[in-house]
């Protein structure tokens, strides 16, 4: 899509709401994938933040992920819960930590209102 598209869309674009409706006061740092005997996985393993990319999809594997190992640990091939945890937070972390913290400083730069002038200005030349 061109920019004149986007601009003639949003120039007869209309509110839905008569003010803007926004979400805050969100905790995206680091939570604990394991507390007590529950296993974590999806938003409740690590909220994920919009700017990380395809949250949703990023759900479904930590929770594909978690099955498969649990699974495992149910047929034999995971000999213990300790050895269980260890896998799962080794292999989440690979999977899933660079994103969320990529996302994380990205929203940081944003809140900085002279970096997210910075930033849109050198995407606009994209």
């Amino acid at each position: 899509m061109s920019k004149s598209t986007f601009k003639s869309f949003f120039d007869k674009a209309k509110p839905v709401f008569e003010n803007p409706l926004s979400i805050s006061q969100l905790n995206f740092s680091d939570r604990k994938l394991i507390e007590g005997p529950i296993f974590m996985c999806g938003d409740s393993a690590g909220l994920i933040h919009p700017l990380c990319g395809n949250g949703m999809s990023m759900a479904i594997q930590s929770a594909q992920l978690l099955s498969s190992l649990v699974n495992d640990y149910f047929s034999g091939t995971i000999s213990s819960r300790t050895e269980l945890e260890m896998i799962y937070r080794k292999a989440w972390n690979k999977e899933f930590r660079s994103r969320l913290r990529t996302g994380r400083l990205l929203a940081r730069f944003f809140e900085l209102n002279y970096m997210s002038n910075f930033i849109l200005s050198c995407l606009s030349l994209a």
